[in-house]
């Protein structure tokens, strides 16, 4: 055999393609010559090869083709002299694939000089239209992988010490939106905390720079946050997915709620999902939520009137329910519920007179205080007449769900000192609920004046239920002696009374407030050690919450140093905090966190 032609290359891969790795049979004619020694193993790769294990997979794919078959087929029965045993001949072909490893393109990017040779790296090549789904964190910034492999006739075979995984990379204005487009969250977050590292030390670069990055990072954290909102495999994320963009009030997302309003396979989150159209309204919700309001049932339809009440529909909301009100007790419940939430003014008079009627089952009247409290919300009006009223009644539940609207109330700005005489008689209710809520209601209407009352009364109570409402009544009335009380009954031993007395601190700015609760950061309780990690403002204690092994610790500990910091002075670490992420859920937490501490947010819906 004196040359290697077309043909003799087009045999010599057969062979390779039917079995590779099957020893020549002695039946067969041996060559006149003695073929060159066999190659041996291949150079080792660089140990810290990044992707080593996927390398590996395509090596396996390749080698029984080029260095089992084609390069042992050359040696065996070609001359050591011929053409191909030339030991300097090197092709390289670069692949392009997707994310699945499917190879989109394949091209010759170094000619060895020998055609056949560079034909034989091809063929082989075109052999691989699949490889092993490449390593995410390799992947370019347009979705692609770029690999290259060198087809060498020495040593090197096709071995991956010499191949190599190029990641394009693009200027971060065009490789975010891409990356996101993607659903490369992660990837996203830490090219933008790599440029916010550079810019950091770069005083130069801030100003519009530092602006761009800020709108990348919102950009960032409402992926994430969409990620959550559709990811059907964690029902329990993507409901609280829900909330968060009900609260936050992201209208980019209102499209994703409007799907699960639909269709989603929880009728819990589909009613989520409605209830939330009513904050974050998509272009046509008043249509889809009056079709649904009328096409649905029971919690569904309900929270579709709820929603168009907030949307400005609050009269057709009250025309539906007010006829439902005159029905049976159990459709009667129903409609109160919803009818707490409209704040319709129509609707005091049914109101009041069901809150009134003594004849009704308590539940109902109760509900009635209930849905009284955001019309009393507007000053001396029947509505707040008629809670006041109510603090007399003879049944303790009317007396403190009476009370707890007025707190309600109170809550969204209502001030009277007619109402605080009225509720300071409860004090002394024998029915611990009542006095709790009267606790709270006075604190929420008459501050100042309920303080001494307050200060006393905590001293004297022993029932647990009471002291935990007060101490959240004290959280927000003035005063720095309010600060000693809390500090008492947060150091005690009652653990709802605790609870509620840190969570009370959590609101106060009083240096000995702060101090106290900065001794908790590393207490066994994780709602503690959230409210402790809110009030942080040591730089070392921060760090140590940010590595907490609660991801509402973590998050907790994000949104604070944003708000110590500003937007700006912590994107490198909240970028690297989403990048080293390891659930949807933590990409979540920190994402909500960091959009509600740098503002991206409006007033959420009031607590219920």
């Amino acid at each position: 055999m004196r040359s290697f032609g077309h043909a003799a290359l087009a045999a010599s891969l057969a062979l390779v393609a039917c079995a590779p790795k099957r020893p020549i049979s002695s039946a067969n004619k041996q060559p006149a010559f003695q073929p060159g020694p066999p190659l041996g193993p291949e150079p080792s790769p660089d140990p810290d090869l990044p992707a080593r294990s996927w390398f590996e997979a395509v090596h396996a794919k390749i080698h029984p083709f080029w260095a089992d078959g084609f390069l042992e087929q050359s040696r065996l029965y070609l001359p050591p002299d011929h053409a191909l045993n030339n030991q300097s001949l090197e092709a390289v072909v670069e692949f392009r694939l997707n994310r699945d490893g499917v190879v989109e393109k394949r091209e010759l990017t170094k000619p060895s000089g020998n055609a056949d040779f560079d034909r034989a790296a091809l063929d082989i090549s075109s052999e691989l239209s699949v490889l092993p789904p490449p390593p995410q964190e390799l992947c370019s910034d347009d979705g692609s992988y770029y690999l290259s492999w060198v087809f060498a006739r020495d040593r090197r075979q096709d071995g991956i010490a010499t191949a190599r995984l190029e990641k394009q990379e693009w200027e971060l204005d065009r490789a975010v939106p891409m990356l996101l487009s993607l659903g490369r969250v992660r990837q996203a977050a830490q090219r933008l905390a790599t440029e916010a590292g550079r810019m950091a030390t770069e005083a130069a670069s801030q100003g519009a720079h530092a602006k761009a990055l800020v709108r990348h990072m919102a950009d960032i954290a409402s992926q994430a946050i969409k990620a959550a909102l559709v990811d059907a495999s964690d029902p329990a994320t993507q409901l609280e997915a829900v909330r968060v963009v009900r609260v936050l009030r992201l209208g980019a997302l209102s499209g994703e709620l409007a799907k699960l309003a639909k269709g989603a396979p929880s009728l819990e989150l589909q009613r989520e999902a409605t209830m939330a159209l009513g904050d974050v309204p998509t272009k046509d919700a008043i249509r889809m939520l009056t079709e649904m309001a009328k096409s649905s049932e029971g919690d569904r339809a309900s929270a579709a009137w709820s929603s168009l009440a907030r949307l400005g529909q609050r009269k057709a909301a009250w025309d539906h329910f007010k006829k439902r009100l005159a029905e049976d007790p159990r459709t009667r419940v129903g409609a109160l519920l919803v009818v707490a939430d409209l704040a319709e003014p129509e609707s005091a008079p049914t109101l009041i007179s069901l809150l009134g009627n003594k004849g009704l089952p308590r539940g109902e009247r109760v509900l009635a205080a209930q849905a009284l409290a955001e019309l009393a919300a507007q000053g001396n009006t029947p509505s707040t007449r008629a809670l006041g009223n109510a603090l007399s009644d003879g049944d303790a539940s009317i007396r403190a769900a009476a009370a707890r609207a007025i707190a309600r109330a109170g809550q969204d700005g209502l001030r009277s000192k007619a109402l605080f005489y009225a509720l300071a008689p409860l004090y002394r209710d024998p029915d611990p609920g009542v006095r709790a809520a009267a606790m709270l209601a006075t604190a929420r209407v008459a501050p100042a004046s309920a303080k001494g009352d307050l200060l006393l009364l905590i001293k004297k109570e022993k029932h647990a239920e009471v002291l935990a409402t007060g101490a959240r009544a004290l959280g927000r009335v003035p005063g720095s002696d309010i600060v000693g009380a809390l500090i008492t009954l947060a150091s005690g031993d009652m653990a709802p009374v605790r609870m509620a007395a840190i969570e009370a601190l959590s609101l106060r700015a009083e240096g000995e407030a702060r101090e106290f609760l900065a001794k908790l950061a590393s207490d066994p309780s994780v709602e503690i050690r959230i409210l402790a990690t809110g009030t942080l403002t040591d730089a070392t204690a921060l760090a140590t919450a940010a590595t907490d092994s609660s991801p509402e610790v973590r998050a907790r500990a994000i949104r604070t140093l944003v708000k110590l910091n500003g937007p700006v002075g912590t994107l490198s670490e909240v970028a690297e905090a989403l990048a080293a992420t390891t659930s949807t859920r933590e990409l979540l937490l920190i994402s909500a966190a960091w959009l509600e501490a740098a503002g991206h947010v409006h007033e959420g819906p009031r607590a219920q």
